[in-house]
């Protein structure tokens, strides 16, 4: 792919591009006994990616790196003046391995991150949440 200057985008900046992924996904959630109102989350993703064969005008074979992110969290509902208020809390991981171009690993391109998501929300009306979070990167 190139800009309209005629500058050819490195792939990297277009990831998935020709290239076929497997993706697996694994999510469990579990109540809490002594908090009714309280539920624990875990989930998991896994990113097998493929190779796009046409990189660079069939010169090149680029393969992304595998990513995989795990994310915990709690989540909660109170009753604060008559307003429901749903407050939670996230830990995400993602570790990306490195892209390879004729397998040969291209530097930068793999890492290890740790985000810490809190979220709330405030239901507003008997249809309407209205919701906030920010995800902050606490490690890389």
């Amino acid at each position: 792919m190139t800009t309209t200057e005629g500058f050819q985008l490195t792939a990297d900046l277009r990831p998935g591009s020709s290239a076929w992924d497997f993706l697996g996904w694994l999510s469990a959630s579990k109540g809490l006994n002594f908090r009714p109102s309280g539920t624990i989350f875990g989930s998991m993703t896994y990113r097998a990616t493929g190779k796009n064969n046409s990189y660079l005008n069939y010169n090149s074979i680029y393969e992304f790196g595998n990513v995989t992110q795990v994310n915990l969290g709690y989540t909660d509902q109170l009753l604060l003046f008559n307003v429901i208020i749903n407050p939670g809390f996230f830990f995400k991981y993602r570790k990306a391995l490195k892209d390879k171009i004729d397998n040969s690993e291209i530097p930068n391109t793999r890492g290890e991150w740790v985000f810490v998501r809190p979220e709330l929300g405030i239901q507003i009306g008997p249809n309407i949440l209205l919701s906030t979070r920010v995800e902050m990167l606490t490690y890389s």
